[in-house]
């Protein structure tokens, strides 16, 4: 017994300073296991805020696209309404050649440079050359109306 009582102060240390290291091996777990869990709930944070721009992305990937086709319907649109404007301007630049020429070639004694120059501006505008041909008719109807 007297060995028992001489180590029992060595025995009582070692007792104490295993409850000291268990309890800092539980606390050292218990951190571990908090930071799991901050990094876990960081990492779902993470990934909700990634779902959530690839949809905001995709969402807005459809926005751009219906605005372009909405863009794309109205550049036709605007297209067909030019080829419109432009097929009338032809029409009626036939229409007003068609007035003028015999009217000028009256009005200059039936001179024959107007017959042909109206020829010519025939075959202009079944070119489509319009703007070559709206200051003719302009002169021509200028000449016309100036007596």
């Amino acid at each position: 017994m007297d060995l028992e009582e001489d180590n029992m102060p060595v025995i009582m240390n070692l007792i104490e300073r295993t409850r000291a290291l268990e309890e800092a091996a539980e606390a050292a777990l218990e951190r571990v296991r908090r930071l799991e869990g901050h990094h876990a709930l960081r990492k779902a944070y993470a990934e909700d805020r990634l779902a959530r721009l690839e949809g905001a992305i995709r969402t807005l990937a459809r926005r751009v696209k219906a605005l372009e086709e909405v863009l794309n319907a109205q550049a036709q649109g605007q297209e067909e309404a030019r080829a419109q404007e432009r097929a009338r301007r032809l029409a009626m630049a036939r229409v007003e050649l068609e007035d003028l020429a015999p009217r000028l070639f009256a009005k200059r004694g039936g001179d024959v440079d107007v017959l042909v120059a109206a020829d010519q501006l025939r075959a202009l505008l079944d070119q489509g050359r319009l703007e070559d041909v709206e200051p003719v008719l302009a002169r021509w109807k200028g000449e016309v109306a100036g007596g």
